[in-house]
């Protein structure tokens, strides 16, 4: 069974100071949702074996962010995490934006500091996912049970709050209307 929990633009501590309030297998209920977020987590694949591979041949889990608004985000001074105990852990390079509304951006989750890398990684028997702003707000979070094999979870549409899960997935591309 695939189980999946998310929650959209709640407040975190700042990164000096921060603080827990949540198991990462359920939503978040201690702090309410604020404004609805621009940026989200869009996709993920948490247990990538042949859906997605690079050019070394290797087979990465990934993680997909959209822009659902009507102007560009900047990706300076915008973090992502797999914990909400360490909401700070990865530094989005703004080198990647500004993400266009409508826009994607594919970020590869395998432990490496390279371009277009996150430096942590998902685990397939359950995670969480943590996107947090330059204002420290945590923009959304996902929390989510064992994956299955090359199957992605994605909203669907883009950027809403239903999530479906995709064999393959669409990295980069479109979840479409499904």
């Amino acid at each position: 069974m695939l189980l999946l929990f998310a929650c959209t633009a709640s407040p975190v501590d700042s990164p000096e100071e921060t603080s827990p309030d949540s198991d990462g297998l359920a939503l978040d209920d201690s702090s309410p949702p604020v404004a609805r977020a621009d940026l989200v987590i869009n996709e993920f694949m948490a247990w990538n074996t042949d859906s997605l591979r690079l050019e070394d041949d290797s087979s990465p889990d990934w993680i997909e962010l959209y822009n659902r608004g009507e102007e560009a985000v900047d990706l300076a001074g915008w973090w992502l995490s797999d914990s909400s105990e360490e909401p700070y852990r990865h530094a989005l390079p703004p080198d990647l934006g500004p993400i266009e509304p409508g826009g994607f951006v594919l970020l590869y989750v395998d432990a490496s500091e390279a371009a277009g890398h996150v430096d942590f990684q998902l685990s397939k028997d359950g995670d969480e996912i943590l996107l947090s702003a330059p204002s420290g707000v945590a923009e959304d979070w996902i929390a989510f049970e064992a994956q299955a094999q090359d199957i992605a979870a994605a909203r669907s549409p883009d950027g809403e709050e239903t999530w479906i899960f995709v064999p393959g997935g669409t990295p980069g591309a479109s979840n479409g209307q499904r």
